[in-house]
């Protein structure tokens, strides 16, 4: 069921609320570049940012495959 808040239309500035939703789809993403050889699960997630925190340089990207979890806390994002 739909709650409709404000009635206004939709345009290229509405920030849709998405929560966790895209988890699923960023780890999908992940392990289908892994089974193209384009990445491997076991790379480092720093490799793939400009200036990770000092705590994600030994995170994997195979971490982020992993559902409901989070190897870096909220107060360091």
């Amino acid at each position: 069921m739909a709650v409709v808040v404000l009635a206004s239309a939709i345009t290229s500035k509405t920030v849709f609320d998405m929560a966790s939703n895209s988890k699923q789809f960023t780890a999908d993403a992940v392990l289908l570049l892994a089974g193209r050889h384009r990445l491997a699960v076991n790379d480092p997630l720093s490799d793939y940012l400009d200036d990770p925190l000092a705590r994600a340089r030994d995170i994997t990207l195979g971490a982020s495959a992993e559902p409901h979890c989070s190897p870096v806390s909220r107060t360091e994002r």
